[in-house]
């Protein structure tokens, strides 16, 4: 057997995808490093290691739960850094300003939906084992259609809380209240894969990988069941610690906003109640 850490996947869908939004960046920045170019990027490199280093591979052939800690990286980590890295005076972006950002203002709870629903309709059990069985096989176009899905709606969901227009976000109180029904949903969606029967979410082995599959279960210590709970667990507990971490940002944010403008904070306040 190969040491697990030359198990390297690169896929060319996948590849495609990864320089395709390193393109979306530089044809928002007319071809230059602008502000935030070290974040965006910092998550386009955790996007590419998420899907081409060999916890991938423990995902497509092995681990529910590496598959698990990979939608959440995507979903809750990468997303959110490129669109935090995305500079307001960027070109591209100020002339969708007015549009997009304008409506994620007024239709916040579409982009929450965006978030919340892509995780949920990827780990309805049908779906999971029709995309865990492509992964495992070497067509590759649902697999990248959900990594990107994931990404997509990633960005989407994180749009209202950092978007780079920032007269169009959301106040941080509603910001808040934002991250606290995504962390319910997501608190759910773990509990129930927890304690789902581990039938219900076969992962197959891969014929082929010598020895690895013996391997994970007698050095490793993780059978099928503890596979699946430790993915309910991370869907559980990481989860709502991401979306803790991302509330209290938005409530240091409120208060330094409060310090700058002593009255603003007063009618965020009362608009926040009111919804």
């Amino acid at each position: 057997m190969k040491p697990l850490f030359q198990y390297w996947h690169f896929s060319t869908g996948m590849m495609i995808l990864v320089l395709a939004a390193a393109a979306f960046y530089f044809s928002m920045s007319q071809l230059k490093f602008r502000k935030g170019a070290v974040t965006f990027f910092s998550g386009l490199f955790l996007m590419f290691l998420m899907v081409c280093s060999p916890l991938h591979f423990l995902a497509m052939h092995h681990l529910f739960s590496a598959h698990m800690i990979i939608h959440v990286v995507i979903l809750l980590i990468c997303a959110p850094l490129m669109v935090w890295g995305l500079s307001p005076g960027q070109s591209g972006m100020e002339k969708h300003k007015a549009s997009f950002s304008g409506f994620v203002s007024r239709q916040p709870w579409i982009c929450w939906m965006c978030g919340v629903g892509i995780m949920w309709f990827w780990h309805i059990p049908m779906i999971f084992n029709v995309s865990a069985n492509m992964h495992a096989g070497h067509f590759s176009l649902l697999p990248l259609i959900q990594t990107f899905s994931l990404l997509v709606s990633g960005m989407i969901f994180a749009w209202p809380l950092i978007g780079p227009a920032k007269e169009c976000r959301v106040n941080p109180l509603n910001g808040i209240l934002y991250l606290f029904m995504a962390c319910m949903t997501c608190s759910l969606l773990g509990l129930l894969l927890t304690f789902a029967p581990v039938d219900l979410f076969p992962h197959p082995e891969i014929a082929g990988v010598s020895g690895l599959p013996k391997f994970i279960g007698n050095q490793w210590w993780i059978t099928p069941q503890v596979d699946q709970q430790i993915s309910g667990l991370i869907m559980w507990v990481p989860c709502c610690f991401i979306y803790i971490g991302g509330s209290l940002f938005l409530l240091q944010l409120w208060f330094r906003e409060k310090e700058t403008h002593p009255g603003r904070h007063k009618e965020e306040l009362l608009m926040a109640t009111e919804k």
